[in-house]
């Protein structure tokens, strides 16, 4: 199958990866040898001011977010079974999206104090979800390329928490604007968010670095770095 594909495909003149992950991946196999390469991550289509955090609940409360996809692959029941083996009571999760494992999840928060089940919300009312936002959290088992939830999630100044899998950790850098995890270890992403529940105050600075990664998801930005390789 790949050997068919390198063959339909080509080499293009110019080859836009989203991250050097995927690009690496499809080079090792031989693709667009002759090709230039060229890696931006997905921008945002419109990169509004970052809102003015509104915390919620007492001072030292994480508002913690999960936005995408409910699917075996996004790890939304994978958090949800970190969380119950979480002994703090100082969080809160929203969970936004939809998909084939809507009913278990509703299921599993039902009734519980520190979930927000708020199943599909247009990208219109992302913003205001965001501005209550201090963490996003990404808990993805499947490999990601650029996921459009970070992007977002930096376009409002909030900082991730995510898998290491994949292109994530070309855009979540420890310390700077989140922090990733081992995959598929219950341990490692308990550990990490135990550490931002037990110290809330360090999650200001992450907020800093997350508005300051805005600047290459550009989409103007984006674009011309495009036409620049297409007329070179």
């Amino acid at each position: 199958y790949e050997k068919l594909c390198r063959f339909y495909f080509g080499s293009p003149i110019a080859v836009v990866a989203p991250s050097h992950w995927i690009a690496d991946y499809h080079r090792t196999r031989g693709f667009f040898r002759h090709s230039k390469w060229l890696v931006l991550p997905n921008p945002v289509p419109k990169l509004d001011p970052a809102p003015p955090t509104t915390r919620e609940g007492e001072s030292d409360r994480v508002n913690l977010l999960y936005l995408g996809q409910f699917e075996r692959g996004k790890g939304i029941l994978f958090l949800l079974d970190v969380l119950e083996r979480i002994s703090r009571t100082n969080w809160f999760l929203r969970i936004v999206g939809t998909g084939s494992q809507s009913a278990e999840v509703q299921r599993r928060v039902l009734g519980k104090p520190n979930y927000a089940y708020l199943g599909y919300v247009k990208r219109s009312g992302l913003r205001q979800i965001f501005q209550h936002t201090d963490l996003t959290v990404v808990p993805s088992l499947c490999y990601e390329n650029s996921p459009t939830v970070i992007a977002e999630s930096f376009s409002c100044g909030v900082p991730v928490v995510a898998a290491d899998i994949g292109g994530i950790s070309e855009l979540v850098q420890d310390g700077v604007n989140g922090f990733t995890y081992a995959p598929d270890d219950v341990g490692s992403l308990r550990q990490v968010l135990l550490y931002y529940l037990d110290h809330p105050e360090v999650i200001a600075p992450l907020r800093k670095g997350a508005k300051a990664s805005r600047a290459s998801l550009d989409l103007k930005t984006y674009l011309q770095r495009i036409l620049e390789v297409g007329q070179g």
